[in-house]
């Protein structure tokens, strides 16, 4: 047996035993083939997650990852807040995890792995404290362990004492070569993880469910998965796609959309469940898979779920909504170059209601009303004035518009602000090349 969790350690489990032994104590006990492939992968994500801490990371294979985080430590407070916080980060990811610190990676690498969680930071403390490590604790090959066991090394100590050309003869130069590279003796050179250029990560569940508060706990583990990976490189996504995978069955896609792009992961989490609640399950779900196809890069913002670029709205808000009732029901309104009334503006989601790429300015405009009908209202001209449920009078005019000639919607008009005997305001134009009008708009 490879490993143990804690549950079953509790039971009297432990790591080499035979699966017969454990099943010995524990009747029920679940035994999981180990998933090489998997392990794998789960690495390589977990390095991509790191960078958010440290620019320097490389995967040891099979079961560590390597951190250079010297240039890390005033960033986050110091050695010890670092540690903390990422012993914390990857429980909330589901790990267990080990911490060793050391000023060469081979030793950190060594201490890790015989399960000693110890920092050490000047490199003359590095023989004494390897130098207690038991040799069969370490990773080497067992053909090695075996041999400095049988001549009688318990302890590094004990290899510390021997002669070199000894050593090299009876274990190889390799051997010496790691030594000298955990005691910073020699170079030891490791190649950077390079993430990939989107977001991909999958899980399965331990149990098939149908209740979508297990969902959400588990999309949860992939959320802080795809904000660590956005945090290390300073970038948000404006949508990702979920999906749940049961079984045989067609797998069920969610796209989950946002305002603008970000890395908030408590934003996400709500808006997850917001959809799965909807969803209809027909089936067990085995298993998750969060893509994020899309990476923006994005500055640094707040918690805050109010976002100052929105005018105070809550934008949190906007896409509660959208995630229960649909992305259709609520959009932006966005500007056109266009003289034409029916054609200066159209509609958008709601984080294109702004032009990001072009500089706002503000021009002294003539006035327009902020209501205009879906079609211009033909209203009647007797003997000079206007109808329209009463007489209406000239308030301001005219303001010509004549354009649209290239693309065959031809326009020449003169609008007018007119006003009834109640005051209320109205936009009305004359058709010059009809001789009629038309109440266009309504001033509110």
């Amino acid at each position: 047996m490879l490993h143990a969790n804690a549950a079953a350690r509790q039971q009297g489990v432990q790591q080499g035993m035979s699966v017969a032994a454990a099943r010995a104590l524990v009747a029920d006990i679940q035994h999981c083939p180990r998933d090489h492939v998997a392990e794998m992968q789960t690495l390589q994500r977990l390095a991509a997650w790191a960078g958010q801490y440290t620019s320097m990371v490389s995967v040891q294979m099979p079961h560590a990852l390597l951190l250079e985080i010297g240039g890390s430590l005033q960033l986050f407070g110091g050695m010890r807040r670092l540690w903390s916080k990422l012993a914390q980060d990857m429980g909330e990811l589901g790990f267990e995890s080990l911490l060793a610190v050391a000023p060469t990676p081979t030793a950190a690498y060594w201490l890790a792995y015989a399960q000693q969680s110890v920092i050490i930071t000047a490199r003359a403390e590095i023989m004494h404290v390897l130098g207690r490590l038991p040799v069969a604790q370490l990773p080497w090959a067992p053909v090695v362990l075996d041999k400095l066991q049988a001549v009688g090394l318990r302890y590094m100590r004990d290899v510390w004492r021997l002669p070199r050309e000894g050593l090299a003869r009876r274990f190889g130069v390799d051997l010496l070569t790691q030594m000298d590279q955990a005691l910073g003796h020699s170079a030891d050179p490791r190649s950077a993880y390079v993430a990939p250029a989107t977001f991909s990560a999958a899980i399965t569940l331990p149990a098939p469910t149908t209740d979508s508060a297990a969902l959400v706990f588990a999309a949860q583990r992939l959320l802080l998965e795809l904000a660590g990976f956005l945090r290390a490189r300073g970038a948000g996504v404006q949508y990702f796609e979920l999906s749940c995978s049961a079984g045989r069955s067609a797998a069920t896609k969610i796209t989950i959309g946002t305002a603008h792009a970000h890395r908030h992961v408590e934003q996400w989490r709500i808006l997850v469940r917001e959809h799965l609640e909807k969803l209809q399950i027909s089936a067990p779900v085995d298993g998750l898979q969060l893509r994020a196809p899309q990476i923006e890069t994005v500055a640094d913002r707040s918690g805050d779920m109010f976002d100052a670029q929105n005018a105070g709205v809550s934008t949190l808000w906007l896409e509660r909504v959208r995630a229960r009732l649909g992305n259709d029901v609520i959009n932006g309104v966005c500007a056109v170059a266009e003289h034409r009334p029916e054609y200066a503006w159209h509609t958008t989601p709601p984080d294109l209601s702004v032009n990001k790429n072009q500089t706002q300015h503000h021009h002294a405009l003539p006035d327009r009303p902020l209501w205009l009908l879906a079609q211009p209202l033909a209203i009647r001209a007797e003997r000079g004035r206007l109808w329209y449920g009463g007489v209406l009078h000239k308030v301001r005019g005219p303001e010509r518009i004549e354009s649209g000639w290239w693309d065959q919607r031809p326009m020449t008009r003169d609008y007018y602000v007119v006003e009834n005997v109640a005051g209320i305001r109205y936009w009305v134009f004359r058709d010059n090349a009809e001789g009629r009008w038309f109440l266009h708009g309504v001033f509110w």
